[in-house]
């Protein structure tokens, strides 16, 4: 498929002018994880935890149909999707063994990015025989974009996730009665865990390397910026580990 304008557009697979293509799905995925630090609410925390395995599901999904590099260069293996699928199936069980009500309602925030991947996968199945090479330096940079950001979601909603439940403990520890019964997340610490481990895996796949590979699918920025946004990058990593202790 031709790309539609720039080198920001090479991984394209719009179906029309007006639908998003998977780079753009993912960016707004990664926006929405963003916005939900915006708002962290203990009371929110069980439907978050009921909500994120669905996350990390449409993410290992999307992730293993995006198209491979070069064998040489592919990072895609540096990252265990499986483990990560693990913790977030442990919190599912963990939910069902300590709840009567695993069915109740999730978090439609987290079920917007859940759609958003799922979209981005429907995709990337469509068009995988239309998508522009991944031999050119503008693809290549596109899908190393697109996988870093991905991540990115990862790491942001986990630690959102992480956030709330982090809430509730501290509220659970304090009320009796009231609006944050005990027994809503009573295996609360068990919880945590298991998403500042899923936090710390992701993570370490960004660190050092956000900046750089989302920088190869932008324009070239007028001289100094990358240092700028190497540092607000980093910080950013650094803020993120640091609430996370």
């Amino acid at each position: 498929m031709t790309p539609t304008s720039g080198p920001s557009d090479a991984l394209s697979v719009s179906a029309a002018p007006a639908t998003l293509s998977v780079g753009e799905l993912i960016r707004q995925a990664d926006v929405t994880a963003r916005m939900l630090m915006l708002d962290i609410d203990g009371r929110a925390a069980a439907a978050m935890v009921r909500t994120w395995p669905e996350v990390v599901e449409a993410t290992a999904d999307l992730w293993r149909a995006l198209p491979r590099e070069d064998p040489a260069t592919d990072n895609r293996d540096r990252l265990n999707i499986n483990r990560l699928q693990a913790l977030s199936r442990g919190l599912h069980l963990s939910m069902i063994r300590h709840h009567s009500h695993p069915a109740a309602a999730g978090d439609p925030r987290l079920g917007d990015i859940v759609d958003l991947l799922e979209r981005a996968h429907d995709l990337v199945d469509k068009f995988r025989d239309e998508v522009d090479p991944v031999t050119s330096p503008a693809a290549r940079g596109d899908l190393s974009a697109a996988k870093m950001t991905l991540v990115h979601a990862l790491y942001v909603g986990s630690h959102a996730v992480a956030s709330s439940v982090q809430a509730h403990v501290d509220v659970v520890a304090d009320l009796v009665r009231g609006p944050y019964q005990a027994t809503q997340l009573a295996h609360g610490p068990q919880l945590l865990q298991r998403l500042r481990a899923f936090e710390q895996i992701t993570g370490s796949y960004l660190t050092g390397r956000y900046a750089r590979t989302i920088q190869a699918a932008a324009l070239d920025p007028p001289p100094g910026v990358e240092r700028l946004d190497d540092a607000l990058h980093t910080w950013d990593l650094t803020a993120h580990q640091t609430l996370a202790r």
